[in-house]
């Protein structure tokens, strides 16, 4: 009998690990049926024997939940003409890290503030906004809240965040909020 009560112990406690460790997961990030691939290839090049093709990768021009490249977040926000007017970029991290280093252009809406979600609530809800912390993190949080909760339609993350951006040389803007 006691071989049999500890095999429903193991069995259960298993269970309630597996439980435990579903439910701290970060939530998925809504997926549409006809949005772009959040991971889209590189352009290449398709070699032939007399004929090469070279294939550009799109740029999505709406944001619905996707964790774009550093690279297409800077296509999106206009490139050497960022930054546009239609896509708006939320820096998401302190005012202290806004300071020393965002996207050009980017409004600040900080995280550490009690008042964040409020902020966020002024926003209007049809716009393109492009939010970013410091590694991607948190800011897709910030996106998966903003759709699912917050009754915005065009949010997606910058995977990798601000530090990413720093480090792959794209044009950075100093100063406070």
């Amino acid at each position: 009998m006691k071989a049999r009560n500890i095999a429903k112990l193991i069995t259960l406690t298993a269970i309630c690990v597996v439980l435990l460790l579903a439910g701290c997961t970060t939530p998925p990030t809504p997926q549409p049926a006809n949005e772009i691939p959040a991971a889209q290839p590189e352009s290449t090049t398709a070699a032939q024997p007399d004929d090469s093709v070279e294939e550009e990768t799109a740029v999505p021009t709406t944001c619905a939940g996707e964790d774009l490249s550093v690279s297409d977040a800077y296509e999106l926000l206009g490139a050497e003409a960022l930054p546009n007017n239609t896509v708006t970029a939320i820096d998401t991290r302190g005012p202290e890290y806004y300071a020393t280093g965002h996207i050009p252009g980017a409004i600040l809406i900080s995280t550490v503030m009690p008042d964040f979600w409020e902020k966020m609530r002024e926003l209007p809800r049809d716009g393109t906004y492009l939010v970013y912390c410091h590694r991607g993190s948190i800011s897709g949080r910030v996106v998966y809240q903003m759709l699912k909760d917050e009754g915005f339609t065009n949010a997606c993350n910058m995977s990798g965040g601000f530090n990413r951006w720093r480090n792959d040389g794209l044009p950075i803007e100093e100063g406070d909020a």
